[in-house]
């Protein structure tokens, strides 16, 4: 995996274990749980891996790209994730 795919499965595991959680499992709290928790421990495993992978890079900075939501003219609103390491050590 690149860092920027690292980067956004960090940020959706919890918003999917949510999703989830909201619309299918919200009958049987005892999975709840462990879906959420495993959901934000699977994103701590990715982010000490993140973090990892930045410490190793020469400069301490991965590139990453991101995605244009809407471009109307000149007016662009670009989404996407600085990977240097300062934001992988928060």
């Amino acid at each position: 995996m690149t860092g920027e795919q690292l980067a956004w499965a960090i940020f959706f595991l919890p918003l999917l274990s949510f999703v989830i959680i909201s619309f299918l499992t919200y009958r049987y709290p005892e999975i709840c749980g462990f879906f959420a928790a495993g959901a934000i421990g699977s994103a701590f495993v990715l982010s000490l891996w993140l973090f990892s992978m930045v410490v190793a890079s020469p400069e301490h900075h991965l590139p990453a790209g991101g995605l244009t939501i809407l471009s109307m003219g000149d007016v662009r609103i670009h989404l996407g994730a600085a990977l240097d390491s300062l934001t992988a050590l928060m």
